[in-house]
């Protein structure tokens, strides 16, 4: 990727992407916004109001209990586009695992 396939409507989108191609500054994003992107605004509130958290307990390295939760919502066709050129250009997940 080079500075002329970016977008430069604001000469900002620019200096940020001369800024990470250098090293100058490290990128990362948050998960949780591929998460809040994924949703439709008028859903959000639904989908979190309802939202069942999974975990896993063990004891003894034998799983003793555990749920599975709510599940992730399915990634959008945008992210799936764009998630893979952030990570090329540097940007770091916070998370082990992206998408299913």
């Amino acid at each position: 990727m080079n500075i002329s396939e970016i977008n430069n409507s604001d000469p900002i989108y620019g200096k940020l992407y001369e800024l990470i191609n250098d090293g100058t500054i490290q990128p990362y994003f948050f998960e949780g916004v591929a998460t809040m992107e994924t949703i439709r605004k008028e859903d959000r509130k639904e989908y979190f109001a309802n939202y069942k958290a999974g975990f896993s307990m063990s004891v003894d390295g034998r799983e003793i209990s555990s749920h599975y939760g709510s599940g992730s919502p399915e990634i959008s066709e945008y992210l799936k586009r764009v998630v893979p050129q952030a990570l090329e250009l540097g940007f770091l997940l916070d998370c082990l695992v992206y998408g299913k």
